[in-house]
């Protein structure tokens, strides 16, 4: 319920405060150049050639399923439409527009509807005599290339070709001549065909118009939901031109089911007792749905090829998610290419009228009290098992592993049994290219009561987990699983969550999607968004998701600005791109950010802050993430008082700083080497020798968790006596006069 009330008082708080604002996305970052079309038939990336919207384009088979039918999003089922002409399940065919006797009119003759006649011309008693003879007729095929399939039909048709011919003349004809008009030339299209794989047999959906994803829904039985919204598959409005567009926005519809031939023998029928169930939210994390709206659900009947509604939900604000049982009785519906699709009715400019649907469930032999579902499940994703960011530089990280790491990592669970369910083998893992670098035994609950949320945590400080600091590697990443076993249990696919953690050259508290738009109202507002670094290091840019709202504000200049901190609030001004004036761009960019470069590179450390001054009353629009909440970072002025946000979320906004792979100097000193230093001997007895070229800023002894064991003198050959150290493995880390650590790993073995 904490969650559920959480995302009440955000979406309540679009209205409030009169300096800064929410407001809905236009488009949807996530989608953004996904690259992929959206159903069945789609156009080809070559373009049309021809004219004719069919040309180029890919047709997808589609296999048809059995039963039981089940999704809960919490995987992706949805069928993919990215094939290219290369790949080896796709195949071309060149269709003609004149066919005669079924093949294609290679001859280059156009043709007419009316009699086409030949003219020959004599001189009789010296009269000019004119004779018109009629030219033989043909029957074509005529082919339809604007539609698929192809239809052609046969049309009575002669060459448009006329002979005038002067019998006292040598030669013969005299002329050839055609008409100015003609009703029938030769065209062709050329169409690809998608086999499907056996990866297109694991899907479900015949279109991806929605948008699954792990942060819209409030409370979801399990983790992942498909939303409905105004945006297209490519998070793109489907009216760019009226702000008050209306109708059918999105839609969910089924691979073709087998609801009259059974897999074994017979076929079914209406005492079969066949039902569908879902579960729906209104708005959940997005924008309320006006009465007007509605989310609705309908069945093909496919040998009359209509579609006919059969449940309707009207708009209303947030309520917890909803289960609806819907029986298919009627003998119509009974036929193999059964399908069934969700669509929402709402505006169509932007991410509005938002609805979700979770846990789709197809079969047989159910009744419409079949509302248990014999599964427990994950509920949210892991964002990170860092303390504060989802990402952060890994030279920063190395300084100190234990201090970034979370004492606890948790993972949110949900038993959708009404019966108490015992929830064992959970396990989190991490990875690093494929190869498990380290595991953590999970809590066992004997007894979790049903319909019951519940936490699962793992000590990561009692377990000295942490992400080894020894990889040398300027980008790293691993791989993070959260697992549970329960048994029975009526869908795996919930069963496993996973999480990436980056170590890249930026820190973020945000976890890469946006729900909102956040703006400052007011010339010379001022955003400022706090971070904390260990050590020195220099800024190059910011990232910044700039996200246009419904009430779309481009081309306004800012000042992108850099304070140190006072008090805990922004105080002096470090760095402004005075000279420099940016405007925000809503290109997306990569993921949704845009990089913005500052007027010069800028040593920090510590406490800082990075926002925005700007220059016009309009609101930018930047990205709000309201599932993490560092609502203690964001700070706004807009009257000369430095005040905290009213909203609870996460900007989008994100330090980059100066990596070797960037090319670029430092600022402290001018540095093209790594900075480095040599131990021995190693294995080590009583002493340890290290020996430095260049004097470190710091030096230190650390265990392999982390923690501090002595700072050593520094010294250009410093000795380490390490008699009282106990055998085992141990990091020696120096911090550079560029900001840069270096580190190396030593034995103890006495």
């Amino acid at each position: 319920m904490t969650k559920l009330l959480t995302g009440i008082c955000f979406l309540l708080s679009f209205t409030a405060g009169a300096q800064e604002a929410l407001e809905p996305l236009k488009y949807n970052p996530a989608l953004l150049n996904r690259g992929e079309a959206s159903s069945a038939a789609s156009t080809s990336e070559r373009g049309n050639r021809s004219g004719h919207e069919l040309d180029g384009s890919y047709i997808y088979k589609i296999d048809t399923l059995d039963l039981p039918f089940i999704d809960d999003f919490s995987t992706d089922k949805f069928k993919k439409f990215n094939a290219t002409s290369g790949d080896a399940n796709v195949s071309d065919t060149v269709f003609y527009r004149i066919l005669i006797s079924g093949n294609p009119d290679l001859s280059g003759n156009r043709y007419v509807s009316d009699t086409v006649f030949n003219l020959t011309y004599d001189s009789v008693g010296g009269n000019l005599v004119e004779t018109k003879m009629a030219t033989t007729p043909l029957t074509i095929s005529v082919c339809n290339l604007d539609a698929y399939p192809i239809a052609c039909q046969a049309e009575e048709v002669w060459v448009d070709l006329v002979e005038i011919d002067s019998l006292w003349t040598g030669t013969s004809p005299d002329l050839i001549t055609f008409s100015p008009s003609f009703d029938f030339e030769q065209d062709s299209i050329q169409i690809f065909f998608v086999d499907t794989t056996a990866e297109d047999l694991k899907k479900l959906w015949a279109d991806n118009f929605t948008y699954r994803n792990f942060s819209f829904g409030v409370n979801p039985p399990t983790i992942g939901v498909a939303t409905f919204d105004g945006l297209d598959k490519n998070g793109i409005p489907y009216n760019f031109n009226n702000p008050s567009a209306y109708g059918v926005a999105d839609v969910l519809t089924s691979k073709p089911i087998r609801l009259f031939t059974k897999p074994a023998t017979g076929n079914y029928t209406p005492q079969d007792s066949v039902y569908i169930s879902f579960f729906y939210q209104p708005q959940g994390l997005g924008e309320v749905p006006d009465n007007g709206d509605s989310l609705t659900l309908q069945f093909y009947d496919a040998d009359a090829e209509t579609w006919h509604s059969v449940w309707k939900a009207n708009g209303e604000a947030v309520k917890p998610f909803k289960q609806v049982m819907v029986p298919i009785k009627d003998v119509k519906y009974f036929k193999d290419g059964f399908r069934f699709r969700f669509r929402n009715y709402g505006n169509l400019s932007g991410a509005l009228d938002h609805w979700h649907v979770d846990y789709v469930y197809l079969n047989i032999n159910r009744t419409i009290g079949d509302t248990i579902r014999d599964d427990v499940a994950f509920r949210y994703p892991v964002h990170t098992l860092l303390n504060e960011y989802t990402a952060m530089p890994w030279t920063h990280y190395q300084t100190n592993p234990s201090l970034f790491m979370k004492a606890q990592a948790e993972t949110s669970q949900y038993n959708n049994n009404n019966t108490a369910r015992n929830v064992a083998n959970q396990m989190m893992r991490i990875f690093r290219k494929g190869t498990q670098m380290t595991s953590l035994v999970g809590p066992n609950f004997p007894f979790i009561a049903g319909y019951t949320s519940f936490n699962s945590n793992y000590n990561l400080a009692s377990n000295s987990i942490f992400f080894d600091p020894l990889w040398a590697d300027t980008i790293v990443t691993f791989d993070v699983t959260f697992e549970h076993s329960v048994t029975p249990d009526a869908l795996r696919d919930n069963d496993t969550i996973r999480h990436q953690q980056v170590f890249v050259n930026y820190y973020a508290y945000d976890d890469g999607t946006a729900e909102a738009a956040y703006g400052l109202v007011g010339t010379g507002s001022q955003l400022a968004y706090k971070f904390s670094t260990p050590v020195a290091d220099t800024i190059r840019a910011v990232k910044i998701n700039f996200t246009a709202s419904v009430n779309d504000a481009t081309n306004d200049p800012f000042i992108l600005t850099v304070w140190g901190d006072s008090g805990g609030k922004p105080g002096g001004v470090l760095m402004e791109n005075d000279l420099m004036l940016q405007s925000p761009s809503y290109d997306a960019g990569q993921d949704g950010f845009v990089e913005y470069p500052l007027q010069h590179p800028i040593v920090v450390s510590g406490t800082f802050y990075v926002g925005m001054r700007q220059t016009t009353a309009n609101r930018l629009n930047i990205g709000f993430d309201a599932n993490r909440n560092f609502s203690s970072k964001i700070f706004y002025n807009t009257g000369g008082t430095w005040l905290n946000t009213s909203f609870q979320g996460s900007l989008m906004i994100r330090p980059v700083f100066v990596t070797k792979a960037d090319g670029m100097l430092l600022q402290v000193k001018e540095n093209d080497e790594k900075f480095d230093f040599a131990v021995y001997p190693n294995p080590a007895d009583w002493f340890v020798t290290v020996n430095f070229e260049e004097l470190p800023e710091s030096l230190e002894l650390l265990d392999m968790q982390g923690r501090l064991v002595m700072r050593p003198p520094i010294l250009f050959r410093t000795e380490i006596n390490t008699s009282s150290l106990a055998n085992g493995v141990y990091l020696i880390r120096a911090l550079g006069k560029n900001g840069i650590p270096a580190v190396q790993k030593i034995v103890i073995r006495h």
